[in-house]
């Protein structure tokens, strides 16, 4: 039984987005699939951050470091230093685990 649904629903998406990342993954050629997930991904993601209040360049950061793009690889797709990836990524932490002890502390 879930006692606070504000814990699990994070926990959730994020399992859902990391099964969409793994399908694209599995299977690179069917096109279908992929844009599907990625649709699927981008939707869920816009949902997370709107919850946590990100803005959109933390959400497009957030969103290509669940891919596992490198700090320099979303530098370069972002045309920012990898410093300021490092920056948006800390912003996001400290939005997310805010949001967290906020609803999850009663």
């Amino acid at each position: 039984m879930i006692d606070n649904p504000a814990e699990t629903a994070p926990t959730v998406v994020q399992t859902l987005i990391e099964c969409l990342l793994e399908e694209i993954a599995v299977r690179p050629n069917d096109s279908s699939t992929t844009q599907k997930c990625e649709r699927l991904v981008d939707a869920l993601t816009a949902t997370e951050a709107r919850r946590y209040g990100l803005t959109q360049r933390e959400t497009e950061v957030w969103l290509l470091r669940q891919q596992h793009y490198t700090y320099q690889e979303i530098g370069r797709k972002l045309f920012i230093s990898p410093h300021t990836v490092k920056k948006h990524l800390r912003n996001v932490t400290h939005k997310r685990k805010s949001f967290l002890e906020l609803h999850c502390a009663a």
